[in-house]
């Protein structure tokens, strides 16, 4: 296992995201740090919401519009509904990415997760 990131190694890694959003947004998509969905609160970083199909909750962080106007939903997960890594499931633990008509509950307080 290499050392552990430091501020002058991940300056490379955050200027490729950097231009790699700069070429999404010139492409026509859209980034966002809170999504409203008809009907549901709003997510904002760190609210835990649950996903059709899928078992757990995950933790919002952030959403992106796509040129066609369909949403993508950025989190991380799964946890149980009180927050914590649910560490005994498959998957525990992972980045995802659903699309936006997939979301079924958000939960009303924002969670702080282990990672943070």
């Amino acid at each position: 296992m290499g050392p552990r990131a430091n501020a002058t190694s991940a300056e490379p890694i955050r200027q490729r995201v950097a231009d790699r959003q700069a070429t999404m947004e010139a492409a026509g998509w859209q980034f966002h740090t809170e999504l409203r969905l008809d009907g549901r609160l709003p997510l904002i970083v760190g609210r835990l919401f649950r996903v059709a199909g899928q078992r757990g909750w995950f933790q919002f962080r952030e959403a992106r519009t796509m040129p066609d106007g369909r949403i993508e939903v950025d989190c991380f997960g799964p946890f149980r509904q009180d927050g914590t890594l649910n560490k005994a499931q498959v998957g525990a633990g992972a980045f995802r990415s659903f699309f936006g008509d997939r979301v079924t509950k958000v939960a009303r307080r924002v969670a702080t997760s282990e990672r943070d």
